[in-house]
């Protein structure tokens, strides 16, 4: 039984059909689609049949801009400072105390994960991507594209940025017990808000090092940069096919729409027949894009999911001397690996655009990054 297009593509649909670029030409499609409707609504009250319109519609098109203008001053850098100031304290002080467990938790993870040999991570990776690649494919294509383009660097930034926190941390607590006028009471709580705010800036201004924090922000945020182009460039893509076959439909669904919105709707309300047609045409368009971008990638994370774990699984027997084979010299991981995406191929297609049960409940937190990374792509 087929299932209905998944929630989350239908928001997709909806949120971004306005943000589509026009088109060369496109307000003079829009100018003959609207001429059209109004000449089959005619026809209509002069007995005319509606597929007799004239094909031969003229166009026309218009176009209009407006610009504003936008001023600023130092009011606003100080009132953002009085609004946002004790926030940012409070989440400095937050961080400075969570750090400890989070780096707690995060060597736990790590002792576990290494622990564990890569190629059985290998295959664990590539058996999740066989069979549930598709449901995850903005999170796989930004995995993807952060590996190739943007890993080496980022992990390189995060280090030195390591290095800046750390001594960010420490000047912060020595700061928070130093009284220097011997009172009994750490001069951090003898300060307003404001004073506060300012100590704490220029404590960071000279702990850090500029050099090393701007060359490590810039080389993290051009690696998102990258993420986000190649994520941008898939959904730009989808939305472009969609529209162009909503743009196809619309001729047909005008000629055989247009009449029986025209006696529902009050004469009033005629002008909005040919918005009406157009929007629907082009939903039903994106959302046949979209299933057809879906079954693509089910189809592409199958194969590659399904190659990447029988070649692991190959390296496992070869690592336990049960099985030596190599794959660069046999076809045998590659008939494992094409049996496993033809598996996965089936399971994907055969539950439809959404996950099954139980599987949407335990890959909830996944489907929650998805989202994201989604509505980041999109906007």
């Amino acid at each position: 039984k087929k299932k209905p297009i998944a929630r989350e593509k239908v928001a997709v649909v909806v949120l971004t059909m306005s943000a589509v670029p026009p088109s060369p030409g496109y307000g003079s499609r829009d100018r003959s689609e609207q001429l059209r409707v109004q000449h089959i609504i005619e026809g209509m009250h002069r007995g005319m049949p509606s597929g007799s319109v004239s094909r031969d519609i003229g166009s026309s098109s218009s176009a209009s801009s407006s610009a504003g203008s936008a001023s600023g001053g130092g009011g606003k850098v100080e009132m953002i400072l009085r609004n946002f100031g004790p926030l940012l304290l409070k989440l400095v002080d937050l961080l400075n105390t969570s750090w400890p467990h989070i780096v707690r938790v995060f060597n736990t993870v790590s002792t576990y994960v290494s622990a564990v040999p890569v190629s059985v991570l290998t295959a664990v990776y590539g058996l999740g991507l066989c069979f549930f690649g598709g449901y995850f494919a903005a999170s796989v294509a930004a995995i993807e594209a952060f590996r190739q383009n943007g890993w080496d660097t980022t992990r390189a930034c995060l280090a030195d940025l390591n290095i800046d926190w750390q001594n960010i941390r420490k000047a912060h607590s020595s700061d928070n017990t130093l009284d220097e006028n011997l009172d009994g009471i750490p001069d951090v709580q003898q300060l307003n808000k404001k004073e506060l705010l300012s100590r704490k800036l220029m404590l960071f201004a000279r702990t850090v090092n500029p050099d090393r924090v701007v060359m490590a922000l810039g080389g993290i945020w051009g690696g998102l940069l990258g993420v986000l182009a190649t994520l941008r460039l898939h959904f730009a893509l989808v939305i472009t096919l969609g529209v162009s076959i909503g743009n196809a439909l619309r001729k047909a669904a005008s000629v055989y729409a247009a009449p029986a919105l025209a006696r529902i709707l009050p004469p009033e309300y005629h002008k909005w027949i040919s918005v009406i047609i157009g929007y629907v045409c082009k939903t039903i368009g994106i959302s046949v894009a979209w299933v057809v971008q879906h079954i693509i990638s089910v189809v592409q994370s199958a194969i590659h999911g399904g190659l990447i774990c029988s070649r692991a699984v190959l390296a496992i027997l070869a690592e336990h001397q049960i099985v030596t084979i190599d794959p660069e010299l046999s076809m045998i991981d590659e008939y494992c690996g094409w049996t496993l995406a033809a598996a996965g191929i089936y399971f994907q297609l055969s539950t439809g655009l959404g996950l099954p049960f139980p599987y949407s409940i335990i890959l909830f937190p996944l489907t929650i990054v998805e989202w994201i990374i989604r509505w980041v792509a999109v906007f």
